[in-house]
């Protein structure tokens, strides 16, 4: 479609990469519809494809989220190294990265919803605007990212949940005691965890 790659690059950043997969998709095809619907159809596409995305990864982060819960694996990011070296200061510190946890999720959900409701709109502005033929297209392109991202996560989420500080047998999920040898205070210490 465009010969310069300059344009093409600014074209992309502009609009990302709904013009940049549409624009190969339809080539003078869609030169003369983007002549016809104009730039805020494409800003509009551009849009909806974000807040799918947002979507996708808000419903992986609450599904990692939930399951640390049920695992009762509290994730690397909320463990907290209190400021005293005491049981009761490191119980504090336990507790805190539970609270933050469920304001996580809850703030997750709240998130989601704005999302799903932003979706909604802009899947109702671009079906007005765009024939039912591009539309289709444009919904192929956006689900094929989406499930790019959505495998990334996935597998980034899993990777969190095997590694070796979460596959102790501690009730709380804390990281394990040193294998090499302890003395016995070091060693009821770590009993005790």
């Amino acid at each position: 479609m465009f010969k310069n790659r300059s344009v093409k690059k600014f074209l992309s950043r502009i609009f990302g990469s709904a013009y940049c997969c549409l624009s190969q998709v339809y080539g003078l095809k869609f030169k003369l519809s983007r002549e016809k619907y104009g730039e805020s159809t494409l800003r509009l596409a551009r849009s909806l494809e974000r807040n799918q995305q947002k979507q996708v990864r808000y419903k992986l982060h609450l599904r990692f989220f939930h399951q640390s819960q049920e695992l009762n694996l509290l994730p690397r990011f909320l463990k907290f190294k209190p400021p005293i070296s005491h049981p009761k200061a490191q119980a504090i510190a336990r507790r805190a990265g539970w609270s933050y946890l469920r304001l996580i999720i809850s703030a997750c959900h709240d998130k989601l919803k704005k999302v799903k409701s932003n979706v909604v709109d802009d899947l109702n502005k671009i079906k007005a605007v765009i024939t039912d033929e591009e539309n289709t297209v444009l919904a192929q392109v956006i689900s094929r990212k989406n499930q790019r991202s959505e495998t990334y996560i996935r597998s980034r989420h899993q990777r969190k949940l095997q590694r070796p500080e979460n596959s102790t047998d501690l009730a709380d999920g804390l990281s394990t005691c040193p294998t090499r040898n302890l003395t016995n205070t070091k060693s009821l210490f770590c009993e005790k965890e």
